[in-house]
């Protein structure tokens, strides 16, 4: 096992933690209505920090999908954020029809930074598992 730097996670535990923060999000939206919380913007950056740190790419039409946003709403965002500087558009070298979207590096700091405040994040960093343990219990109550 390695020894990791006190203050900072794992990419593998960073990732964890905004998976089960996406997850939470997600279990939101079916309890309640999915125009109540509607955040498009942050559901689609949420998913790329999550791609970046898994070493994952997400097509266009992924991003859409997985941010439980239509294409057109997608198409709009992802403008929007890549004018801002916090996407970026690849085009797929094997396949001219397909773009990829990525985090930049702005945008991949500003989360890094944004998720070291997260209370999951701090009480692994100390060894806590008083949160793990309860945002656990709350994922496994009824959906």
């Amino acid at each position: 096992m390695t020894e990791q730097n006190h203050h900072s996670l794992t990419p593998a535990d960073e990732a964890e933690v905004v998976a089960q923060i996406i997850a939470a999000r997600q279990k939101r939206t079916r309890l309640f209505s999915p125009n109540l919380f509607a955040d498009p913007a942050w559901d689609m950056i949420l998913e790329l920090f999550l791609a970046e740190l898994k070493g994952q790419t997400l097509a266009t039409s992924q991003l859409g999908h997985k941010a439980n946003v239509p294409m057109t709403t997608s198409l709009r965002w992802i403008e929007k954020l890549e004018a801002d500087g916090w996407v970026r558009r690849v085009p797929d070298v094997h396949d001219l029809r397909r773009v990829f979207v990525e985090i930049s590096a702005q945008g991949f700091d500003t989360m890094r930074a944004w998720l070291s405040d997260w209370p999951e994040h701090s009480s692994k960093r100390t060894g806590d598992v008083r949160v793990t343990d309860l945002l656990n219990r709350i994922g496994r109550g009824s959906s």
